[in-house]
């Protein structure tokens, strides 16, 4: 049996909901901070673009996996 990979647009909303509260976490300290809230930034603008580009991106069919699976 495979892992399971959630799709692209699961794991991209993930991401929206995830990073913007961990780059605002206690855990980071004076100039983490800011270089935690620009990747989060960065992160965030490349999950809304494969949002927009998922539905152009052909999914593999999963018989085909499990097919590869057995090779």
């Amino acid at each position: 049996m495979l892992p399971f990979f959630p799709d692209r647009e699961t794991m991209s909303r993930a991401v929206l909901r995830h990073a913007p509260a961990l780059a605002a976490s206690d855990i980071y300290a004076g100039d983490e901070r800011e270089l935690v809230r620009q990747i989060s930034g960065f992160i965030s603008a490349q999950a809304h673009r494969l949002i927009e580009l998922a539905p152009h991106i052909p999914k593999v069919d999963p018989d085909l996996l499990q097919s590869a699976a057995r090779i």
